[in-house]
C-alpha cells in the first residue's frame, strides 16, 4: 500500500512538468530584437543623469525629472501618465556651488561636497581646519566646534595633507 501511495504522490508532483506552457519563440525573438535595435535606455539615462542631474527629495531637479518622465511615458503611448502627490516635504535643496581652498601652509584646492540641506553662507568664510577620523557618527564637541573638519571616507586614502 505504501508503494502505491508513494507512486501516486510522485506522479502527481511530476505532472506539472509535462503540462508546461509552450514557449512562443517568435514573440521572444521580437521582444529581444526590440530591446537590441530600438532601446531607449541610453537616451533615457543621459537625459536623467547628464542633463537633469542629481535629484534630491523636493529639489528643483527632482521636479524636472518627474515631469520629464511623465511626458516621455505619454510620448511613448502610455495611457494616463501623471504625477501623484506622495506627501508633504516643505523644503527642497540644490547644490549650486562649493569651493574649498587651503591657504596655508601651502595653497591647494579640495574636492568637497556640502551636506544636503545645509544653508548657504553669506560669502567667503575662513577658519581653521582639523583632520578627524570618522569611526562613529560625528558629534559636535569642544575640539571640533567652530572649525572645519576634514574626513576621509575611503580607507587608506588621505583626504587631508599631513606634515610630519
Amino acid at each position: 500500500m505504501r508503494k502505491v501511495a508513494l507512486f501516486l504522490l510522485t506522479a502527481a508532483l511530476s505532472f506539472p512538468v509535462f503540462a508546461q506552457e509552450k514557449v512562443d519563440l517568435d514573440m521572444l525573438t521580437r521582444i529581444r530584437q526590440e530591446g537590441f535595435r530600438h532601446s531607449q535606455v541610453m537616451a533615457t539615462a543621459s537625459e536623467l543623469d547628464d542633463r537633469i542631474g542629481p535629484r534630491l527629495t523636493a529639489s528643483p531637479n527632482m521636479k524636472r525629472a518627474n515631469e520629464w518622465t511623465r511626458d516621455q511615458l505619454a510620448q511613448w503611448g502610455l495611457a494616463n501618465a501623471h504625477l501623484e502627490p506622495w506627501g508633504t516635504y516643505d523644503r527642497g535643496w540644490q547644490q549650486e556651488a562649493v569651493s574649498v581652498r587651503m591657504l596655508s601652509p601651502d595653497i591647494t584646492n579640495f574636492i568637497a561636497y556640502p551636506k544636503p540641506w545645509t544653508p548657504s553662507t553669506d560669502g567667503v568664510i575662513h577658519g581653521k581646519a582639523i583632520k578627524v577620523k570618522m569611526e562613529k557618527k560625528a558629534s559636535s564637541s569642544s575640539v571640533t566646534k567652530g572649525k572645519f573638519s576634514v574626513a576621509s571616507t575611503a580607507p587608506g586614502r588621505a583626504s587631508f595633507p599631513t606634515r610630519k
